[in-house]
């Protein structure tokens, strides 16, 4: 039991200093330190979406996708994924496919508080989807 705390200390350590970097801007070290995170950690959810994030925002769409994918495979109800997934989808013209995640965004959210994004998914879909 104690090598298993450890391990997960050690990854929410280096999980917590990409995040850190990450809003520093020093996206490269964050990518390092939230791959470290992963690499400790393979189901860990939250270093999946931060890492795809430093993609999306280092402009490395497709890694990020893959890295959104890869999260929704450890999680296929994690709502905020979908969501980070049906944004880049759409920026890549990948329509149908963004619409099926904000869609699932909406269905999975319906329980949650913010009730002011899901309202803008749905109006949002109604101005991409395919007629």
């Amino acid at each position: 039991v104690g090598s298993e705390m450890c391990i997960r200390d050690s990854n929410k350590a280096h999980y917590n200093l990409g995040v850190a970097l990450y809003l520093k801007g020093d996206l490269e070290a964050a990518a390092s330190e939230s791959k470290l995170a992963i690499s400790l950690d393979p189901n860990d959810l939250e270093g999946y979406n931060t890492l795809g994030l430093i993609y999306k925002k280092g402009n490395k769409t497709p890694e990020a996708i893959e890295i959104f994918r890869k999260a929704l495979a450890i999680n296929p109800a994690h709502s905020q994924t979908h969501y980070n997934l049906a944004l880049l989808l759409e920026e890549d013209e990948k329509i149908e496919e963004a619409i099926f995640h904000y869609q699932k965004f909406i269905e999975l959210s319906k329980f949650e508080t913010n009730q002011a994004l899901i309202e803008k998914v749905k109006n949002h879909l109604k101005q991409i989807a395919l007629p």
